[in-house]
C-alpha cells in the first residue's frame, strides 16, 4: 500500500498572493484590458422596453456568444428587477409545448407567491441570433400564449446573439 505524505502544507498554508509578482502575464493582456459592462443591479425601474432590452443585454454579457438560452428576469408590480435571474441552457431549436407549459406554470406560481402584480422577460440568446429568426419567432409566440394562458404578464422578449439584439414585437 503507497501512503502519501501531504504534511508539508500543514504548517505553511499556501497564500496565492505570495505567488503574484504584480505584473501582468504577456499572454492574457488583451484579454484583461477588455472593457467590461458593469453588471446591472437588482432594484433598478425598467420602465420601457429599451431598458428591458438594455438591462437583459448586460446580464447575458459574453453569453451571448454561448449556447441556445433563455434568460428570465423578474420584475415587481412597479417594474423593479427583482434579484433573481433565471437563465435555462441547452434550449431546442423549436419550443418544447410541456417545458413552455410548465415554465409558464411555476411563473405564476412564484408571481403569485412573491411577487403579486409582477411580470417577466425573456432573452432568447443564440450566438447567430438577436433578430427576428424563425427559431426567435417561434420561441415568442409560444412563450407568449402560454404566459398568456397562466396570466403572467410579459414586459418584453428580446433576441440576443454575438452581433445584434431586438426587442421582438408581439406579433413575431
Amino acid at each position: 500500500m503507497t501512503t502519501i505524505d501531504d504534511s508539508w502544507d500543514d504548517d505553511h498554508p499556501l497564500d496565492c498572493r505570495e505567488l503574484d509578482d504584480g505584473e501582468l502575464d504577456d499572454e492574457y493582456a488583451e484579454v484583461l484590458e477588455l472593457p467590461r459592462a458593469p453588471l446591472p443591479r437588482p432594484g433598478a425601474v425598467l420602465a420601457s422596453e429599451d431598458e428591458v432590452h438594455r438591462h437583459l443585454l448586460a446580464l447575458v454579457g459574453p453569453e451571448c456568444d454561448g449556447p441556445r438560452s433563455l434568460w428570465i428576469l423578474l420584475l415587481d408590480a412597479t417594474h423593479r428587477v427583482q434579484p433573481l435571474v433565471i437563465p435555462l441552457d441547452d434550449l431546442p431549436v423549436m419550443p418544447d409545448e410541456q417545458l413552455v407549459s410548465n415554465l409558464a406554470t411555476m411563473l405564476r406560481s412564484l408571481l403569485e407567491g412573491h411577487l403579486p402584480g409582477g411580470s417577466v422577460a425573456f432573452g432568447l440568446v443564440r450566438s447567430a441570433g438577436g433578430d427576428r429568426g424563425a427559431s426567435e419567432g417561434r420561441w415568442s409566440r409560444a412563450l407568449r400564449a402560454a404566459m398568456s394562458s397562466t396570466e403572467v404578464p410579459v414586459r418584453a422578449v428580446v433576441a440576443i446573439g454575438r452581433d445584434r439584439s431586438r426587442v421582438l414585437p408581439v406579433d413575431a
